[in-house]
């Protein structure tokens, strides 16, 4: 039912903004997005930031195709659709990310931004004669193998209906020296002492997972997975004390221009978002 009504709520807004004959509308999946682009988006926009989450956004969506509403755009996370469906569809304006959602498209295709970020927080390390060098890209990629095998075991379990408990996945509690795969099965397991799964079979369906043709193993990495296991890469490795909010905040605030600029030509959402002139870049921000 409180879906039901926000995105009721959502339609509304978007309707009443049509009324009011505001030239081009962009609804964003949630406030995040919204402040990651506010202040790039064309001055003949209104942004809406989306209530009731990914499904309410797209309820809306739904709405006001039915209702032939124009001029209205929908970004939306692609999360795991296309390992569900490679052949999913959306409704009329919806944009969906190339990856997982809006920020792993912005890691994954302007990775020295993320760099950047990173070097700001291993200062500290560096200056202490006893701590190991790593470079930024040595955590990203650490980050990656941690995260993929997460999204794998997300993608399994939601095909299998496991019902596994995945939700804030303990991935400080994981050894980034040994086997991923069956560390994380075991875990998943235990926090979920109702499952009927085995391990073994666990570990064994993530291992025979195939991905889909259009698709590579990054797709299978959302943003809080990532973040979070890039904070716990740099403990481990580095033994920095950092949290992956920390982190992600550290992504929205270095978002100027020039990184969204850097995106086109990508086939991510940001691409479309600036061919549909919808953001504004390059612009003063």
């Amino acid at each position: 039912m409180k879906e039901s009504l926000t995105s009721s709520t959502l339609f509304n807004t978007i309707a009443m903004a049509r009324h009011e004959s505001v030239f081009l509308i962009l609804v964003t999946e949630g406030p995040d997005d919204s402040v990651a682009i506010r202040e790039h988006v064309g001055a003949e926009v209104q942004l809406i930031s989306g209530v009731g989450g990914r499904l309410g956004v797209l309820e809306a969506a739904e709405r006001a195709e039915k209702a032939r509403l124009r001029s209205i755009f929908f970004v939306i996370d692609a999360d795991y659709d296309r390992f569900m469906d490679e052949h999913v569809s959306y409704p009329q304006g919806v944009i969906a990310t190339k990856f997982h959602d809006l920020f792993m498209d912005i890691v994954l295709e302007s990775q020295p931004l993320l760099e950047r970020i990173l070097e700001v927080h291993l200062r500290s390390a560096t200056r202490s004669p006893k701590s190991r060098v790593v470079p930024p890209r040595e955590l990203i990629e650490a980050a990656m193998r941690l995260a993929t095998t997460l999204g794998t075991l997300r993608v399994v379990n939601e095909k299998e209906g496991f019902g596994l408990r995945l939700r804030n996945f303990p991935l400080g509690e994981l050894s980034l020296r040994d086997e991923l795969r069956s560390q994380m099965a075991e875990l998943a397991i235990r926090r979920t002492p109702e499952s009927v799964v085995q391990v073994d079979q666990l570990v064994g369906l993530m291992g025979a997972h195939q991905l889909p043709r259009s698709l590579d193993s990054n797709h299978l990495v959302g943003d809080h997975d990532f973040f979070g296991a890039l904070a716990v890469a740099a403990n481990k490795l580095v033994k920095i004390a950092v949290s992956g909010d920390t982190l992600f905040n550290g992504l929205l605030l270095s978002l100027r221009c020039d990184a969204f600029v850097s995106l086109a030509q990508s086939g991510t959402a940001v691409e479309e978002l600036m061919t549909r002139n919808i953001l504004a870049c390059p612009c003063a921000a």
